[in-house]
């Protein structure tokens, strides 16, 4: 009796392995719609004109002396990053960076938080080009 049902599953196994062959191809084809690009430019345009919400270190909060000292100590131990000196009445902040994302504030937050061990993660609105 299983010599009987063997030359079947043979001749399965046979048309689903030609089959899969069949599937190969080289050329991929992606058809978009023309409103597509349309759409994008209209909201990469929004977004330059209409500030959204994203994340900042912060590294200091206080007074005007204390806050370009901080700016210069931190471009000191991080040349390759940039701080910025903001004013909001009454206190000055050092904010680093311009993310989308809490987490990719985080990343950067870790190495800075061991030589500046008040440094936090704010939310700040911002213009994303």
């Amino acid at each position: 009796m299983p010599f009987k049902i063997a030359p079947f599953y043979i001749i399965i196994f046979l048309f689903i392995g030609l089959s899969s062959y069949g599937q190969k191809s080289d050329n991929l084809n992606i058809k978009k719609d023309a409103a597509i690009d349309s759409i994008l430019i209209k909201k990469i345009a929004y977004n330059a004109t209409h500030p959204s919400m994203g994340f900042s270190v912060q590294i200091y909060y206080g007074s005007e002396d204390l806050a370009y000292k901080f700016k210069a100590d931190f471009e000191m131990a991080f040349p390759e990053q940039t701080a910025d000196i903001s004013f909001n009445s009454p206190d000055w902040k050092v904010m680093i960076g311009k993310f989308r994302t809490h987490i990719d504030a985080d990343r950067v937050l870790l190495p800075i938080k061991q030589t500046f061990q008040s440094a936090i993660v704010v939310l700040t609105p911002y213009s994303f080009e």
